[in-house]
């Protein structure tokens, strides 16, 4: 599962029952946790990379893909844990083993070739149709839910039940490695423009690559 096309199918899916939202751009950095044991670092995806999540009319962030990270291409090791997804309703508390940092809104998407652009169609269209399915033979209690970040208290319950990635990543970040040096960074970058009551500098917006740009 791709995070644009995952992002874009939510907002199309989520549209349906009135709910609005943007996706967004920019960094990610999260605790990456590994079975065996010595392998756990902070990943994500900063620099010359980014990612895509959804951000609701509400306020809450929400990114399904990022369960699927283990097996995002990039991965060198084949023995990654999954993160819970994410769907985080209390911006103002958010866990700190992993941070957003978000850069521009997504409001085109320009893919380059008719095979990507089909690609996001049957991904969006199968949402659509499991979500159709779901509504007309299912009962809200059939509806089978997997782990899920919402809130902080949400998180706890999470670790109590020996969740293993937030188990590992709360062990992690007891260590004190503090976060890339890219992230840092950007973190203070946005941080101080906003205290001056300016808008961040974007970090992608001259990257002629991009199939998903702000205008």
């Amino acid at each position: 599962m791709k995070c644009l096309q995952a992002a874009k199918a939510l907002q199309t899916a989520l549209d349906r029952f009135g709910i609005g939202g943007r996706m967004w751009m920019g960094a990610f950095c999260s605790v990456e946790v590994y079975a065996a044991a010595g392998h756990d670092t902070w990943g994500g995806f900063w620099g010359a990379e980014h990612h895509v999540w959804f951000v609701t009319s509400f306020n809450e962030l929400v990114d399904l893909s990022i369960a699927e990270l283990p097996r995002h291409p990039k991965q060198k090791r084949a023995d990654g844990i999954a993160m819970p997804a994410i769907w985080w309703n209390d911006m103002g508390a958010p866990l700190t083993v992993f941070r957003y940092l978000p850069d521009a809104v997504i409001s085109t998407i320009r893919f380059p070739n008719q095979a990507d652009r089909d690609d996001l169609a049957a991904f969006e269209a199968a949402v659509l149709n499991r979500l159709d399915t779901m509504l007309a033979t299912m009962d809200m209690a059939e509806v089978a839910f997997g782990p899920l970040l919402e809130r902080s208290d949400h998180a706890q319950q999470l670790h109590e039940q020996g969740h293993p990635w937030l188990n590992r990543a709360i062990w992690f970040q007891d260590l004190a490695i503090p976060f890339p040096t890219w992230i840092t960074l950007r973190s203070r970058e946005i941080r101080e423009a906003h205290e001056a009551g300016l808008p961040p500098p974007s970090r992608l917006s001259s990257d002629p690559t991009l199939v998903a740009r702000d205008e």
